[in-house]
């Protein structure tokens, strides 16, 4: 089973309820890699070391674009890219659900 993958992001909503003080709202998502990156990490490791691998890096990820989301107020979209750990990975699919929750597929990036 991959890791939980479930992230939730507070994000200013753009109005300002008083002078100094913003309104935040809940921002869930769900992050995996896609089918090809997990798949690479597969053939590399064990299956049990490349299910921890695998979560550790949809975690990494996650956290990276909760970052991202902490000081833009965005989430990346399908083509952007995001910084991890000096490598780069590409959302490759960007979802929403009918409870308002986004989920992402992310996979490597190649020049």
């Amino acid at each position: 089973m991959r890791g939980s993958g479930r992230h939730h992001l507070p994000g200013p909503l753009p109005f300002a309820l008083a002078r100094t003080s913003l309104l935040y709202m809940i921002i869930d998502f769900e992050l995996n890699l896609d089918h090809a990156y997990a798949e690479t990490i597969r053939q590399q490791h064990d299956a049990r070391e490349a299910q921890e691998l695998i979560g550790e890096l949809e975690d990494t990820i996650g956290a990276a674009i909760s970052l991202i989301h902490q000081r833009y107020g965005v989430l990346p979209g399908v083509g952007d890219r995001v910084e991890v750990d000096s490598a780069w990975v590409v959302v490759t699919a960007r979802t929403f659900s009918q409870n308002g929750a986004v989920w992402l597929s992310v996979g490597q990036f190649e020049v």
